[in-house]
């Protein structure tokens, strides 16, 4: 039988775009970057709105490429991928259809040309969530995930707990990469570094008691 998710707490946010999800799952990144003070080779002269929401969807399309995923970009904000689907007509003949659905989600916020907010990416996110919401407020468009679509991703997804993880570390060092490639160019990946909560100073249990006294997941 069908067992609908649990409940859900509806917050309110600043960021471009309508209503959403974030949840297990998912891997949400969130760049924090003064838009007109970046000088590369890319961008002499710093990055515009559009030249940025260019860059977060390029950057995803890039990273699941390289897991065999060929995502592209649509007159709609965010990065899709064609589903191909058999159905049964009036005749009954099987006629196989073929429509895009969103693999990640954009929503950008900028305050005095500083980002925040940026991509949700449906690594292997329950689906159900988005029945209960029109997704960025797109009407009669869906939404799927690489669990959702991949069975080779899928049977890894079942090994457990420890694969998942595995797989959104190496989806998250992947992306960091090639944001970097993308704003810096070629060999901009090289200067990635990781940075622990401890080396900014930050308690993380201090952070994660303040996160669940304010009920964000």
């Amino acid at each position: 039988p069908y067992i609908p998710p649990s409940y859900a707490q509806l917050i309110d946010t600043p960021r471009g775009g309508l209503t959403t999800f974030h949840g297990p799952g998912q891997l949400v990144i969130y760049p924090v970057l003064d838009l007109k003070s970046i000088r590369s080779p890319k961008y002499p002269k710093g990055l515009g709105v559009r030249e940025y929401v260019c860059l977060l969807e390029h950057s995803t399309i890039a990273v699941l490429a390289k897991w065999g995923v060929e995502a592209k970009r649509t007159a709609n904000p965010g990065v899709w991928v064609e589903v191909s689907s058999v159905e049964v007509n009036a005749r009954g003949e099987e006629v196989e259809q073929v429509e895009d659905k969103k693999i990640a989600a954009l929503g950008v916020h900028l305050r005095r040309n500083v980002s925040s907010y940026g991509v949700g990416l449906n690594v292997y996110t329950d689906l159900r969530w988005f029945d209960r919401i029109t997704a960025c407020g797109l009407e009669g468009l869906g939404v799927t995930s690489m669990r959702e679509g991949w069975e080779w991703f899928r049977k890894g997804v079942r090994q457990g707990k420890g694969r998942k993880e595995q797989y959104l570390k190496i989806l998250s060092r992947q992306w960091a990469e090639e944001f970097a490639k993308g704003l810096w160019g070629e060999g901009g990946e090289k200067g990635v570094e990781k940075v622990k909560l401890s080396d900014l100073g930050i308690d993380k249990s201090v952070l994660e008691r303040e996160v669940e006294e304010e009920g964000v997941d």
